[in-house]
C-alpha cells in the first residue's frame, strides 16, 4: 500500500492546454494542442494527434497563441560581439 501511495505522489500531473493556435517558432498552427506533464512540455501538436491522459486537466484558451517553450527573440548577440570587437580595438 505504501509503494502505491509513492508512486501516485511521484506521478506528475497533465496539464492539455487548447489554444486558438501554436506557434512552434516558425509556423502558425490553428486546432493544435500541448500537453504539459509535470515541468516538461510532452507533446505538441494537432488536437487529434496528441494523446492526452484521461485524468489530465484541459485549459481552454479561446483567442490565444501559445509558444511551447521559451523563445528568446530579443538578444543582441552581434551587438554585444561588435562592442567586444571595438573594445579590444581600442575604438569604444
Amino acid at each position: 500500500m505504501l509503494s502505491t501511495a509513492l508512486a501516485y505522489a511521484q506521478t506528475p500531473s497533465s496539464t492539455l492546454l487548447k489554444p486558438a493556435a501554436v506557434f512552434d517558432g516558425q509556423e502558425l498552427h490553428a486546432g493544435w494542442v500541448v500537453l504539459v506533464t509535470g515541468d516538461k512540455i510532452a507533446a505538441a501538436g494537432p488536437a487529434a494527434e496528441v494523446a492526452a491522459p484521461s485524468d489530465a486537466h484541459a485549459l481552454d484558451l479561446p483567442g490565444k497563441t501559445l509558444l511551447p517553450g521559451l523563445i528568446e527573440g530579443h538578444a543582441h548577440v552581434s551587438s554585444r560581439l561588435q562592442r567586444s570587437n571595438l573594445e579590444r580595438s581600442g575604438h569604444e
